[in-house]
């Protein structure tokens, strides 16, 4: 029973359980349990995060880029995905990079871009590594290099990504 779930979340949050903060701020998020409500949520994920719980960080760095409470706030969004990305959460390795390559909050500058996604494609993340393997075959942030490029594309490809399958399949067509 959810809803059961969330009322024994809340009171564990209230006594400054960490996790069941991160928790009631997810279900508030998504609306599992309770009603959807982002400034609820954006109150237990900050709770949790001030106690540097990973999720939680990436998690209000998500609110604070979307908007969802208020105008979208980059600057803080770099903040809290820069404080997860620091801790080796790939997620916010990723979104960090791409406030990067969007110039959100932060100058733009695609070689911190590549050095966030090049983290968070060693980690294993295959959507990162295509985005690295992007990298290298435009070189934007890195050197060009496609030997590189096709390595990093077929890290992804081992594990069923359809674009990094793609995308040898190009190279190899040029």
């Amino acid at each position: 029973d959810v809803k059961e779930a969330v009322k024994w979340f809340i009171r564990a949050a209230d006594l400054g359980v960490v996790e069941a903060q991160a928790i009631v701020g997810t279900m508030y998020a998504q609306g599992k349990g309770v009603p959807q409500n982002y400034a609820e949520a954006m109150k237990w994920f900050q709770r949790a995060a001030d106690q540097d719980n990973v999720e939680a960080q990436l998690n209000l760095g998500i609110l604070y880029e979307s908007g969802h409470v208020g105008k979208p706030d980059y600057a803080a969004a770099h903040k809290w995905y820069r404080t997860a990305a620091m801790r080796n959460q790939p997620e916010a390795q990723m979104r960090l990079a791409t406030l990067y390559t969007e110039g959100r909050g932060v100058a733009k500058d695609l070689n911190e871009a590549a050095k966030w996604n090049r983290m968070a494609a060693d980690s294993g993340d295959t959507t990162a590594q295509v985005k690295i393997g992007f990298a290298h075959l435009n070189g934007q942030g890195v050197p060009q290099n496609f030997v590189e490029a096709r390595k990093w594309f077929a890290k992804a490809a081992e594990k069923g990504d359809a674009a990094a399958k793609f995308n040898i399949g190009t190279m190899h067509e040029n």
